[in-house]
This record gives C-alpha cells, sequence and structure tokens, in this order.
C-alpha cells in the first residue's frame, strides 16, 4: 500500500480491491486513474476508512466487478 497526496492530506493507495470494500461510485473528487473506495462502514461509526484504488479500467467496468456504493 502506497500514499497519494491528496490536498493537504495522505490518502492510502491499493492496487487491488482490499476484501469487503465497496466502490464510493458517486465521489466525484478521484484523480484521473484512481477511485475512491471504502469499508462499508456506517459513516458515524468512526471507523469509516476512505482509499484509492488505481486502476486502468472504467468505471463501467469497474461496476460489473466490485460492489459499488451509489451510481456512477
Amino acid at each position: 500500500m502506497n500514499k497519494l497526496k491528496f490536498g493537504k492530506f495522505y490518502i492510502d493507495v491499493y492496487d487491488e480491491m482490499p476484501d469487503g470494500w465497496k466502490i464510493q461510485a458517486n465521489a466525484t473528487t478521484n484523480p484521473k486513474g484512481y477511485v475512491w473506495i471504502t469499508n462499508g462502514l456506517p459513516q458515524f461509526s468512526g471507523k469509516k476508512i476512505y482509499a484509492f484504488l488505481k486502476t486502468d479500467e472504467s468505471c463501467r467496468q469497474l461496476k460489473e466487478k466490485y460492489d459499488c456504493i451509489g451510481d456512477f
């Protein structure tokens, strides 16, 4: 796992989707070649984590391959 500087934050970057994680499909701020992913826990649990998944695939291909939260 690497980190990517995103604004003033460093975000974890995965090359493969971690088990149990989902694509945050309605996020619009992802850099080209990355999609936002989340561990799927509730927003107010205090344990929700966001990260980037590095990908060359289109959004439609990703939607067929992984679980998504929201629509592309």
